[in-house]
């Protein structure tokens, strides 16, 4: 009996213990990168960013470090932002907001645009602001915000996505529909070109309009043409710097030096070339894209550089332990922490994927499995080379290694070996399971030579 009730008493402290040690989890300080930044904003001094789900963000020594200003701010999903001098307003999924001490606090920004308004952009031209929204079309207020006046209603189910100025008239572009142009400081708008394509940007160059994908009007708005760029992707951006100008593109960053006549792809360093905001700081370009972060280019986009934006998490898709460090395979690259996770640090130099899939190491070196090959690291993830002979499909999605042998899965039903450290890759038989659809390995372990 004696010893029964030990065990009672043994199982009862170890259901305890187990429930309130067990139980707590701590998140770690990263890795970082996130989802896209949804605009950007302001001058050298006070540089912002909105994001698509973790609100406004600020940088005041020239995009070097970042701090959330989201205090009271209902909504954090920010689609636009619109800065002067001291006073921001953020556009948001639901409603404008407004803030006049830095972020501090917000309050919803005057009467007249509903709540629920999805406000897709924010323009000021001389002391008039405008809100392009969803189904609601234009907005506009003489009053520093304090009340707005709907202006154009729109297209119910398309956003106004962007707003420029020329030689006395007001152009907005409306998304799927076209570009409205108005004469009266906004007061009416009429149509000026129907597009009947995805349409987000418009920008001004030498007195030349540039929208769209890529509509060109020399004559402000009387006439439009088709550039010689053609793409079958959005255009989500415009910026001019000097005697040029770039459009952010589903496929990258182009370049134009003659006014639209011909156009150079800039993708040096971007990992992902869906481009969804182009920005421009003085001379300095920003690109964000989805998933893998803000880059930089201080050299007219010739090199794009990563931007230390730490606002959001990203998918950890893989995990490995070597040499005292912990390597996390992420959709934003590899991340390494030499102190358990209290700080982690980006290791990307010679991707040309960050979507890491997965991570496996032996004595040879890491090697990091990406939508764009595999890849190997022999100084703990400092610099990565592609090991890709052999492999036709270089959309890597599981490894595994052991000392003798590394194997590797892709978006097809065969194994693949490599027993040279992946200097070259062999296919193996095809996995012969009787299932209907096409079978694809998501999972490899080995143990010891099985």
């Amino acid at each position: 009996m004696k010893k029964l009730l030990q065990l009672f008493i043994l199982a009862l402290f170890l259901s305890l213990n187990t429930n309130s040690s067990f139980a707590q989890w701590e998140k770690t300080n990263g890795p970082w990168g996130g989802t896209v930044a949804s605009c950007f904003a302001g001058n050298k001094e006070k540089f912002y960013t909105g994001s698509g789900s973790r609100g406004v963000f600020l940088s005041t020594d020239q995009d070097k470090s970042w701090e959330s200003i989201n205090s009271n701010l209902p909504d954090l999903s920010v689609l636009s932002l619109l800065v002067i001098g001291d006073t921001i307003f953020a556009g948001t999924e639901k409603v404008l907001f407004i803030s006049t001490n830095n972020g501090e606090s917000w309050n919803s920004s005057g009467e007249g645009i509903p709540e629920k308004t999805r406000i897709y952009s924010l323009a000021v031209f001389d002391t008039i602001l405008f809100a392009g929204t969803s189904s609601g079309g234009i907005y506009r207020s003489n009053d520093f915000g304090m009340n707005w006046i709907q202006v154009f209603s729109g297209i119910s189910s398309a956003g106004t996505m962007d707003f420029t100025e020329n030689d006395g008239k007001l152009f907005a572009v409306v998304d799927i529909e076209g570009i409205f142009v108005s004469t009266d400081y906004g007061i009416t708008w009429e149509e000026s070109f129907l597009t009947l394509s995805s349409n987000r940007s418009i920008v001004v160059k030498d007195g030349i309009i540039f929208s769209g994908n890529l509509f060109i009007s020399s004559d402000n708005g009387e006439n439009w043409e088709t550039s010689s760029l053609i793409l079958n992707e959005t255009i989500y951006g415009f910026e001019v710097i000097g005697s040029s100008i770039f459009a952010g593109t589903g496929i990258g960053v182009f370049v134009s030096t003659n006014n639209g006549e011909d156009w150079e792809p800039i993708n040096e360093g971007l990992p992902d070339k869906s481009i969804y905001v182009l920005y421009t700081l003085d001379t300095v370009l920003f690109a964000s894209n989805f998933y893998k972060g803000v880059f930089r280019s201080t050299n007219y986009g010739l090199s794009w550089h990563p931007v230390d934006l730490r606002y959001n998490d990203v998918y950890v898709n893989s995990l490995i332990t070597r040499n005292n460090s912990i390597y996390a395979g992420t959709y934003a690259g590899v991340f390494r922490s030499d102190d358990y996770g209290n700080n982690w640090i980006p290791i990307n130099s010679g991707l040309t994927s960050y979507d890491v899939t997965s991570l496996a190491s032996n004595d040879s070196g890491i090697f990091a499995g990406t939508y764009d090959g595999i890849f190997k690291s022999t100084d703990d993830g400092l610099n990565w080379i592609a090991i890709n002979s052999g492999l036709a499909n270089t959309d890597i999605r599981v490894l595994a290694a052991s000392e003798s042998k590394i194997f590797l899965a892709n978006r097809t039903d065969t194994l693949f070996v490599s027993t040279n450290n992946g200097n070259n890759w062999i296919p193996l038989t095809p996995l012969q399971i009787s299932v209907p659809l096409r079978t694809k390995v998501s999972s490899i372990v080995i143990v010891d030579s099985i």
